[in-house]
């Protein structure tokens, strides 16, 4: 799962994959072998999602290896992105966990820069997962992720109130952004709410940026990784969002909760994000059977542009504790749970919402179970459009890139600023930052 409100911090919680709850995290060895037991720690960065998602392994993995001698710790923490990177630039091996979840946005930036602080994962069958994951897991022709969840997106909408309007599911499926604006602009009219909602305030977090350029098979950057903001994908993107701001079609909120808020209570009527964000939509339970899912529009004057991309997602890494044996233990845990277990995938997603990039588990029957909530078979249209997600590379400075775009979108978007006067403000910010472009 991607929380792309990860900056968010969580509450400091450490809880213990079996039955007991962790007082401390402390900075003892993180994992150990002593008495003729092996110790693995996890760290999880979300104790809605991946916390029992590796709960649910370790017990299954357990259960198949009664004699293993491993035991397993699954912990999360407060500010996880922070602690994460904090325990690798002290650089103090006894104080690393043995595996840990990297969002995929920012593998690359931390692979790159603690390269030995990873261990290669070279077991993994990397043809078992979807096609896109393979440039987030590999650096240097090495596999270093075990690719878990994606982020796969989709168009959450009202379709109670966008019915009433004359819009449906149909009108809403494999079109265009000007198809899409035309029949928001009608709802908008209609109803006098705002159709699409951010996370962030407009301009603040690229988020419909980030999904708008991988549906047409770009990013930030080329295949070589120079920056590559003069595209045509991007020079869209950013023409677009404009342009659903300046038809009132687009609002940001302050923070996740915000903007959840007036989902919930209709003053907002749609969201393009990940799967994870489902679970968001469901909490709402009085809006059961209100709510659809839909394709996400792709651009009509962009070559290999497509209606299908993704938000976030996340892979497993195991870090170089200097325990040889805890960190072989940790390699076969992923191996055995994650490239080869398709019953688990089978119970996270029916669980968790869990939307597997492992391809074996496709066949699943859980993918084709009828949603209630929706009275869709949404899982369904997460694994058609899964495998559908351009491949693109995230390079090592997403990070840089997106904190640039927060201080210079917002001024083209106001009109402040023309587009190509907003680009090269980026490219000279970024040779600025990284001394290169």
């Amino acid at each position: 799962m991607m929380k792309k409100f990860s900056k968010v911090l969580l509450g400091l919680g450490v809880v213990l994959a079996s039955t007991t709850l962790l007082t401390a995290c402390g900075n003892s060895n993180s994992s150990s072998s002593s008495n003729g037991k092996t110790t693995v720690t996890i760290w999880a960065d979300d104790p809605n999602f991946n916390v029992p998602i590796m709960k649910t392994a370790v017990k299954m993995y357990n259960a198949e290896h009664k004699s293993s001698g491993v035991t397993f710790k699954v912990q999360t923490q407060g500010d996880y992105n922070t602690k994460v990177q904090t325990v690798l630039s002290a650089g103090n091996k006894k104080n690393y966990p043995n595996i840990i979840k990297i969002e995929d946005y920012g593998s690359k930036k931390l692979i790159s820069s603690y390269q030995d602080a990873f261990l290669t994962q070279d077991n993994i069958n990397l043809s078992n997962f979807s096609k896109y994951k393979k440039s987030v897991v590999t650096y240097k022709g090495k596999t270093y992720g075990m690719p878990f969840d994606s982020g796969v997106s989709a168009l959450f909408y009202r379709k109670d109130i966008f019915a009433k309007y004359g819009v449906t599911a149909k009108d809403l499926n494999n079109i265009t952004w000007d198809q899409f604006m035309k029949l928001a602009e009608k709802v908008h009219k209609g109803s006098g709410k705002s159709i699409l909602g951010t996370g962030a305030l407009v301009g603040e977090d690229p988020d419909l940026v980030r999904q708008m350029l991988q549906s047409a098979g770009a990013w930030y950057f080329d295949d070589s990784g120079k920056l590559n903001v003069d595209s045509p994908a991007f020079k869209q993107s950013l023409k677009t969002v404009k342009s659903l701001k300046d038809k009132g079609l687009v609002t940001g909120y302050s923070d996740f909760n915000a903007r959840n808020k007036a989902l919930y209570n209709g003053n907002n009527l749609a969201v393009i994000e990940g799967s994870w964000f489902s679970a968001s939509i469901k909490a709402d339970k009085k809006s059961s059977g209100k709510w659809g899912v839909a394709t996400v529009p792709r651009f009509s004057n962009v070559k290999g542009a497509t209606n299908s991309t993704n938000e976030g997602g996340s892979s497993w890494y195991v870090l170089n504790t200097g325990n040889t044996k805890a960190d072989n233990a940790a390699k076969k845990f992923l191996k055995t749970m994650f490239d080869g277990n398709s019953k688990y995938y089978a119970k996270v997603l029916k669980e968790q919402a869990a939307v597997t990039t492992y391809k074996p588990a496709m066949s699943n029957k859980e993918w084709s179970t009828k949603d209630t909530f929706y009275n869709q078979k949404v899982n369904e249209y997460f694994k058609q459009n899964l495998n559908k997600i351009p491949a693109v590379s995230y390079g090592i400075h997403s990070s840089e890139v997106e904190n640039i775009l927060s201080g210079n979108l917002n001024n083209y978007y106001s009109g402040k600023t023309s587009l190509d006067a907003t680009i090269k403000k980026i490219q000279s910010s970024y040779k600025s930052q990284v001394g290169s472009n």
